[in-house]
């Protein structure tokens, strides 16, 4: 996509509520629609703005930044918001008051609501804009390019509702580009009807497009994509938050219980998300998508390289070039090119006290840490670090994951022993510290004072993931009938970073509970920091014991050479049960004269 397209976002995406998307369309940068779609380069840029507000997960660190930049939190990633790590930014003083604390209110305007309302409803509306006129384009392109555009149009509506529907459970539906002075229904569909439409317009997604992109289409939706969404929204609508078993929602006193879930439970949305799995990763495959995992690769290598290398990128005179990753199968950016890079300055490291600094904004707690098996697929004992060298013992991709005390990065050593270059006390850095940095995005290769940036995008969706939401789907149907697929899916993870198969870790018993813990676990450890646990945690009803309670941190003590740690609660973090889903835009609801229902508590 030409970076001129993005000049669109101001012009496009203006910063309106709701009720005005409905009743207002922005025009295009002040052209006509007959003029934007006579040709397809100008109706593209609708489809380019659109595509460059797709879910991102790194943070935005420029002050006035659009925030077009997806599901971010001012500049506090998803994951601080859970029990995988906190935020060593400036965000961190109204992340913890307002999330930690649970004093965000409704009312609340962005950039303090990780929820985009505003944003979502105005990149619904230009894919509208673009799938209801594209058809117009007088240029002499051909209509086989024309239907695989719209059908990327028609994914992108759909992975906005699919984030919304996560957040906020049954949602207002809009179907088409309205046009001004057009009225539209602005009651919430229940989570049933939601559900039912958002497949609905994935499957019409799917029929238009590519199993896979065209070389130099990396970055565009195709049809793998849009199954594998199927997959991540069946799902969500089969787990306990909106399909209880007890068929008791998270806030029984609310009068509409269908926005909080479906009318009653049904185990066979358990089996619905699996087959929706199953010809997900088949067409996965027959289209050439499989886990990272190359011979002359460590397991940590072929971890990271998983999520941070390309399928292809371009040599020194512009020829597209495999580079073989071929388990990516979304992923987003928010800059015209890989190329460019991305805010590079997040993905290197600069000096040995650059960990104190935002430069390594992330710092995982010791909870989530507790999570990562030993190499021989054993749970961490008691006095696990009483003992010689304990991270030396860890499931590779802890190694990979996080910056921790002992650990080589280049030339040197980390130390995050009293005094130690790496401590934040050692340089007065005032903010929280818990003897962990993230590592998991940052090319360990460009290490002080080394020139240019390393390339990235967010891996949105990886075919991991997709083997994850199959196994665990076939365990809630039937787990004694499933029992060689599910394993079969989980141990191909596992054996990528060095883990033994699930039935020969010390600990295994052939019981549902176990191995229900034991994906969940595996959907933690290898899709930490993607976005991905905080809303496991709430699908799973898990945010009392997970998002709440008290959070661990690490204290070092001793000397560099041989520490001493010790585990420390490093907050209490507050969950009640309307937490569960986000409140609606406060304004918005109160415009529409009790049409538009606010989600209880709020």
């Amino acid at each position: 996509m030409k970076s001129k397209f993005l000049i669109l976002l101001i012009s496009l995406l203006v910063s309106v509520s709701c009720l005005d998307y409905l009743e207002q369309p922005a025009d295009v940068a002040g052209l006509s629609e007959d003029i934007v779609f006579s040709t397809i380069e100008d109706a593209e840029k609708i489809l380019a703005a659109a595509y460059s507000c797709m879910p991102y997960g790194f943070v935005a660190m420029q002050a006035n930044a659009p925030w077009s930049y997806g599901i971010l939190n001012y500049t506090a990633p998803v994951s601080a918001l859970g029990d995988e790590s906190d935020v060593a930014t400036q965000a961190e003083n109204f992340l913890h008051t307002r999330y930690h604390l649970g004093q965000l209110t409704a009312n609340e305007i962005y950039p303090f609501q990780e929820m985009k309302w505003d944003m979502d409803w105005q990149v619904i509306r230009s894919g509208w804009l673009f799938y209801d006129n594209v058809d117009r384009v007088s240029d002499g392109t051909s209509s086989d390019y024309i239907n695989i555009r719209k059908g990327e149009a028609l994914g992108i509506i759909a992975i906005k509702y699919y984030e919304m529907f996560i957040r906020l459970g049954g949602l207002p539906w809009v179907n088409r580009y309205l046009k001004i002075g057009e009225e539209a229904d602005r009651s919430r569909l229940s989570v049933t009807a939601t559900c039912d439409s958002i497949s609905n317009l994935i499957d019409r997604a799917a029929e238009y497009l590519p199993l896979r992109n065209a070389p130099g289409d990396f970055g565009r939706i195709n049809k793998v994509s849009m199954l594998m969404l199927k997959a991540k929204l069946l799902l969500f609508s089969a787990s306990p938050l909106f399909n209880p078993s007890d068929n008791t929602s998270y806030y029984p006193s609310f009068a509409k219980q269908d926005l909080l879930k479906h009318d009653s439970y049904d185990k066979e949305r358990w089996k619905k998300a699996a087959d929706a799995a199953k010809i997900a990763i088949d067409a996965a495959h027959s289209a050439g998508y499989a886990l990272y995992n190359k011979p002359d690769k460590t397991a940590a290598e072929n971890y990271k390289l998983a999520f941070t290398s390309f399928p292809e990128t371009k040599n020194q005179g512009g020829n597209i070039v495999a580079d073989n990753n071929k388990e990516i199968i979304l992923p987003t950016r928010i800059f015209d090119n890989y190329e460019a890079g991305e805010g590079g300055y997040r993905h290197r490291i600069y000096s040995k006290s650059n960990f104190v600094s935002g430069m390594a904004y992330q710092i995982p707690l010791q909870n989530f840490v507790d999570m990562y098996e030993l190499k021989d697929g054993s749970v961490q004992p008691a006095d696990f670090y009483s003992q010689a060298n304990p991270y030396s013992k860890l499931d590779e991709r802890f190694h990979t994951t996080m910056f921790y005390h002992s650990k080589k990065v280049g030339s040197f050593t980390l130390d995050m022993s009293p005094g130690g270059d790496n401590n934040p006390v050692s340089h007065g850095v005032a903010q929280g510290f818990t003897s962990y940095y993230l590592a998991k995005f940052f090319d360990e290769k460009w290490v002080v004072g080394e020139s240019g940036a390393p390339k990235s995008y967010w891996p949105y969706m990886r075919l991991a993931e997709l083997y994850l939401i199959y196994a665990e789907a076939l365990l809630e149907y039937n787990y004694n009938g499933n029992k060689s697929e599910i394993f079969n899916y989980l141990n191909q993870i596992r054996n990528r970073a060095g883990q033994p198969n699930i039935q020969d870790c010390p600990d295994f018993a052939d019981k549902e509970t176990y191995v229900r813990n034991k994906i969940r676990n595996e959907r933690a450890i290898e899709l930490a920091y993607e976005n991905q646990r905080y809303f496991d945690l709430k699908r799973w009803k898990m945010g009392h014991t997970n998002i709440g309670g008290p959070l661990t941190k690490m204290v070092i003590t001793g000397t560099s050479d041989n520490p001493i740690f010790s585990k420390q609660v490093y907050e209490e973090r507050i969950f009640t049960d309307k937490w569960y889903l986000y409140p609606l835009k406060e304004a918005d609801v109160l415009k529409s004269f009790g049409i538009l229902l606010q989600n209880p508590g709020w």
